[in-house]
């Protein structure tokens, strides 16, 4: 997301926070219906890109290879430094759960773990439950749209060398570094942590899982685990 006040540029990670700091850092008025007003004009990056018909100015979830592309036509950019937040990603996938393929109860959340993390149709077939997910579910475009944080950063060496990348579990703290190498940027304020998926999975995430989905979720998300510090 590009913010042209406090030049700067997000890149926004699905679930990582992304709609609270957009409403904070646009001053967004803080009403009950606040995330209605993010959405309204949101894009999917990974969807909808194509050239300069993607609007980076919206809410929306892009990758820096993308914004690179983009930023190659825009030169009015190219200085603008880059962040973005992370997430702990078993922290992350539960939240992924809940927020977009919880048709039950936690008892499916081994199910939808193992469909999203794993091609071994034996495990699959075991972990069917009579409460299933919906058939329509497709892993592959949920693995895309909910890929590795790290895929969303690297360049195309693979490498991540973005300006600052902070962590949703110390949100109030990593911003107010943020602000404090660009002043541009509001202050932190708390009524602006809208997506409450991350408070209410934050101290009970763990209870979502087992040894089996903990080491799937660990192996899928691996890259994230090492290079973001979050330990196993």
């Amino acid at each position: 997301m590009i913010f042209e006040d406090e030049k700067c540029v997000q890149i926004s990670i699905p679930k990582t926070g992304t709609s609270s700091l957009y409403a904070l850092i646009n001053k967004i008025p803080i009403t009950d219906n606040i995330m209605t007003i993010v959405r309204k004009g949101a894009n999917n990056g990974l969807k909808h890109f194509k050239d300069h018909n993607y609007n980076f100015h919206t809410h929306g979830h892009f990758t820096f290879q993308q914004w690179e592309q983009y930023r190659a036509k825009e030169t009015k950019y190219q200085h603008y430094p880059i962040f973005s937040f992370v997430r702990n990603p078993y922290d992350r996938l539960v939240s992924i759960f809940r927020a977009h393929y919880q048709s039950c109860d936690l008892s499916n959340f081994r199910q939808f773990c193992i469909l999203f993390t794993t091609d071994d149709n034996y495990k699959i077939q075991k972990s069917s439950t009579k409460k299933q997910l919906d058939p329509n579910f497709d892993r592959y475009s949920a693995r895309k749209r909910f890929n590795t944080q790290s895929y969303f950063l690297q360049n195309k060496w693979g490498e991540i060398s973005i300006d600052f990348i902070g962590k949703l579990e110390s949100l109030e703290e990593d911003y107010n570094k943020l602000k404090s190498i660009n002043p541009l940027l509001p202050c932190y304020n708390k009524n602006y942590k809208i997506n409450t998926s991350g408070d209410s999975t934050q101290t009970n995430y763990d209870d979502y899982y087992i040894d089996e989905t903990r080491e799937l979720t660990y192996e899928f998300f691996k890259q994230d685990f090492i290079n973001f510090g979050y330990e196993k």
